[in-house]
């Protein structure tokens, strides 16, 4: 539903000719956005223990492929064609594509199974064995008997998980407010190359507009491109300390080393390459915080209560992506070494408050009720 929604917003946006109307389909495009979500949380469900982090990190290489493909849609359609409503139509086609594929992508049987649709949950596990050509494994999958209430988002406040909600809520607010940030931020960098005071006050355009409107060169898309690439090398090397690091440990740290390169950006020099540089590294470790703090908000809880918790991280985040455009966009012009010092503060609290996390979830066990230690899988013998 999500995606066939995502594809009429954006569609449809073409057709707005006022800045409320537009408004309007932004706020729309945020809740079809929401759902989208969820095939992060199905994938994290359906992986082996040993290979859920990994696997969680790899669904970010998507992320900046499609952030890669739009820059150089971008710059082709507006060096070309310079209309934002033809963009709009090209990138609605991967999500309609997306809307005819969606049908062979596997419900969740955790949630089958927690919803006491016993039959559909060994179908669609068995469905899924023989698409990817797997011999059925011993034993059987045994029924769960137990009712408990799902979908309440007062659940996650109740005393056992109140501490953690609030933590990994603060932490997902500030980690994707710091994504988001740094991207609207690279442009401002991309074009002036540095982000002090004295950057904007002696543009001559300063006086006369708040956020001067230039057109992006050819120059600048590539320096937008591989400032953006960026996020691929640095995912690489989370990939390797996933397994071998506990998640709050990297969670703390990468919100650490977040905080220190945003803090580089007011570094002040005439060497554009130096900007280029923490951008490649700040972006990655952003983006990988992003992604770890999603993964723990998906493994701390259980069944009847991950897919709200996962919701309400999702809106979180999106709360932090909806605040960073008045933060990096208005204030940056006027006071930009206060509005990086801002931001690089609540990712340094993030770092902090993740690091006080009272569980670590690497090789922990997803559970399906509040208080389920048994197995659903009994071995024959």
């Amino acid at each position: 539903m999500s995606t066939l929604l995502l594809f009429v917003i954006i569609a449809t946006t073409v057709l707005s000719n006022k800045l409320s109307t537009l408004l309007i389909f932004r706020c729309l495009f945020g809740f079809a956005f929401g759902g989208l979500m969820q095939v992060f949380l199905l994938g994290v469900e359906y992986y082996p223990i040993k290979d859920r982090g990994t696997a969680s990190i790899y669904l970010a290489f998507y992320w900046s492929a499609g952030s890669l493909l739009l820059i150089i849609t971008t710059s082709f359609i507006m060096q070309t064609l310079n209309s934002w409503r033809w963009l709009l139509i090209v990138c609605s086609l991967p999500v309609l594509c997306l809307f005819f594929a969606i049908r062979w992508y596997p419900e969740s049987a955790r949630f089958y199974l927690v919803s006491h649709q016993y039959n559909r949950a060994v179908k669609q596990l068995e469905q899924m064995l023989e698409m990817n050509k797997v011999r059925i494994p011993p034993g059987r999958l045994k029924k769960i008997s137990k009712m408990e209430e799902r979908g309440n988002l007062l659940s996650l406040l109740r005393r056992e998980y109140r501490v953690t909600t609030l933590m990994l809520w603060y932490i997902c607010f500030a980690a994707w407010f710091t994504y988001y940030g740094i991207i609207l931020i690279t442009p401002f960098v991309v074009k002036s190359g540095s982000l002090t005071d004295e950057t904007f006050r002696n543009s001559t355009d300063f006086f006369t507009s708040k956020i001067p409107c230039q057109r992006y060169t050819y120059i600048n898309y590539v320096h937008l491109f591989w400032t953006t690439a960026s996020e691929i090398p640095g995912l690489f090397a989370f990939i390797v300390l996933i397994e071998r690091m506990k998640r709050k440990m990297l969670l703390s740290t990468s919100c650490f080393i977040t905080a220190t390169l945003f803090f580089m950006l007011l570094i002040h020099t005439k060497h554009a390459v130096v900007f280029y540089t923490i951008l490649f590294f700040v972006r990655a470790s952003a983006q990988a915080s992003c992604m770890l703090s999603l993964l723990v908000m998906s493994e701390v809880y259980p069944t009847t209560m991950r897919a709200i918790s996962f919701g309400s991280a999702a809106a979180f985040a999106v709360l932090g992506g909806a605040m960073v455009p008045f933060v990096t966009q208005a204030l940056v012009i006027e006071y930009p070494v206060p509005t990086i010092c801002t931001t690089g503060v609540l990712i340094l609290l993030a770092g902090v408050v993740a690091a006080c996390l009272p569980r670590d979830t690497k090789d922990a066990r997803m559970e399906d009720f509040t208080s389920s230690n048994t197995s659903k899988m009994e071995q024959k013998h």
